[in-house]
């Protein structure tokens, strides 16, 4: 019986984003993108203080080692640089997740504002 060799993955045109845990090297990062207390409010709610500080931070990242997990938080890295930050809210009784506090880096979105809509 011969076998046919299994195809290589196409190697792709660019960078692709990868998702890593978010830890305490991206805190200092991450604060930095919400320039003000409207910005910081709209990302992540009332529950917030502005400036967005190391102590909120990791209080959102240990929702995550709590039993069940009741958050999982994830940045976004491209090429080395953090880019993107998202939580999932875990909602255990009901078995659903909903994905919020979404950001972008600021330097990320005005790289894609530069970009044709074609190529997003």
């Amino acid at each position: 019986m011969t076998t046919e060799p299994i195809p290589s993955p196409p190697t792709p045109a660019r960078s692709a984003i990868r998702l890593e845990r978010f830890a305490p090297v991206h805190f200092d990062i991450v604060a930095t993108w919400f320039p003000d207390a409207a910005a910081l409010a709209q990302w992540g709610g009332s529950g917030l203080a502005f400036p967005l500080d190391r102590v909120q931070l990791a209080l959102m990242a240990a929702e995550e080692t709590t039993i069940p997990p009741r958050r999982l938080c994830r940045v976004g890295v491209l090429d080395g640089a953090v880019i993107g930050h998202a939580q999932l809210a875990l909602d255990h009784d009901n078995g659903i997740a909903r994905l919020g506090r979404v950001a972008i880096a600021p330097s990320a979105a005005a790289r894609a504002s530069r970009c044709p809509s074609s190529t997003r």
